[in-house]
């Protein structure tokens, strides 16, 4: 515990944000929840934690890089829905049900740097929970994360970390309303698959990071948070590049409880994510036929080259059976000597199995799966997934990418993928 505390209050002390700096509040609250908001109302972000009765507090980062109205005016709503209890710098502590600790990251003074923000966003936040457990404003020893498009299952705070795990990841859907046209409640299903498939893939290849990454779904251990300094400051990816890091620290460990719904609205908010994702599959003439999934041979390449980087403790193997792009992809990378190096660092298989998953992370398992598919194997559509062997669940489960298929009208509604 002293060692604990000693690396978040080192965390807190140099590597925090500064909005955190006079943070202190007359409160205390069983668990707490961050949500970084821009572009959203308070009727949208009021229903996120509508079905939740825990005495928790919600950290809302409200930001903008530039003058923006609606989020103006969510932060004014925010201000209003109560009492107020406290407030500093650029923050406000609002009695309410329940209660809001308001950061202000959208006037001109604070506005959030355009390359950092979602990221900054709910690094804030983070770290105004982390400071508010390390002073005992919070009695429980985790950071839940969402964001203000979610609804949060009733169940939502039974969860806790054990002392190994980094963090949790939380089961999800993307919801469509009943008015949504075929067209876009298809696009949301080739996405939901999109992201349900890639999972699935490292699933079959035996890698250590498979699974999702939704900044909307994730709940922190504070410990590794402070070890891994926390959210990258990006305006896209910042969830999967936490979670990446958070895997080197501890277990990542996926529920299967009642899942967080999300909303499938199609955004240009950020470069990359689920509103771009559904904005492309809208564009396409056909969906259904959009190449959109990476080819399922590079998920078996996959699985064959990390056997290989397994049994490499002793002497990198087999490597001229290795199939040509994976060849290809171990001359140009110099494997063989980075391999050598960690081989020489290490004085046993369990202590190189380590530095392995350190090295090959989830970043440089995405450089691979894209050079192999810039090789020959370029990417496929929904329609080529039917067949796929190890897209089924366990015998006598159906898989969550099998009820995808079914659902897009690509397998028969009795089928099941064997």
């Amino acid at each position: 515990m002293a060692l604990a505390a000693t690396t978040i209050d080192k965390y807190l002390k140099q590597y925090a944000e500064p909005d955190i700096t006079d943070l202190r509040l007359s409160r205390c609250y069983d668990q707490v929840l961050v949500i970084p908001a821009f572009d959203e109302t308070w009727e949208n972000i009021s229903t996120v934690w509508n079905t939740l009765e825990d005495h928790f507090l919600c950290i809302i980062v409200v930001n903008s890089a530039s003058h923006h109205p609606i989020t103006e005016q969510l932060f004014q709503a925010c201000l209003r829905s109560g009492k107020l209890l406290g407030q500093g710098r650029n923050w406000h502590h609002i009695q309410g049900k329940p209660d809001l600790l308001i950061f202000n990251r959208y006037t001109p003074d604070y506005f959030v740097p355009r390359k950092q923000g979602v990221g900054l966003a709910r690094k804030i936040g983070a770290d105004a929970a982390l400071k508010l457990i390390s002073l005992k404003n919070i009695a429980t020893h985790q950071i839940n994360i969402t964001d203000a498009d979610a609804q949060l299952p009733d169940q939502y705070f039974e969860h806790r970390l054990a002392p190994s795990e980094a963090a949790l990841l939380h089961p999800y859907y993307h919801q469509t309303s009943a008015d949504e046209s075929p067209k876009y409640r298809q696009a949301t299903l080739l996405y939901e698959l999109k992201l349900a498939y890639y999972v699935r893939g490292l699933t079959h290849a035996n890698s250590p990071y498979a699974f999702h990454s939704l900044g909307s779904t994730i709940v922190v251990n504070p410990l590794n948070y402070a070890q891994v300094r926390g959210f990258p400051k990006r305006s896209a990816a910042e969830d999967f590049y936490l979670l990446n890091k958070l895997r080197k620290t501890g277990q990542l460990r996926q529920l299967s409880s009642a899942a967080i719904k999300l909303s499938a609205r199609p955004s240009t908010r950020v470069p990359i994510g689920t509103g771009q994702g559904i904005l492309k599959l809208l564009d396409s003439t056909d969906a259904l036929q959009s190449e959109a999934f990476y080819n399922p041979k590079i998920f078996d390449l996959l699985k064959t080259f990390l056997m290989v980087l397994e049994t490499s403790w002793l002497q990198m193997p087999g490597l001229s059976k290795l199939d040509q792009r994976l060849f290809n992809y171990v001359q140009r990378e110099v494997l063989e000597t980075k391999i050598g190096h960690l081989r020489n660092r290490c004085n046993s298989p369990e202590v190189f199995r380590k530095a392995i998953l350190q090295w090959f992370d989830g970043f440089r398992t995405l450089k691979l799966i894209h050079f192999l598919r810039d090789q020959d194997l370029p990417d496929v559509s929904a329609i080529n997934l039917v067949q796929v062997p190890w897209l089924s669940g366990p015998e006598g489960v159906i898989s969550r990418e099998t009820t995808l298929l079914k659902n897009l009208g690509l397998l028969p509604a009795t089928d099941i993928v064997s």
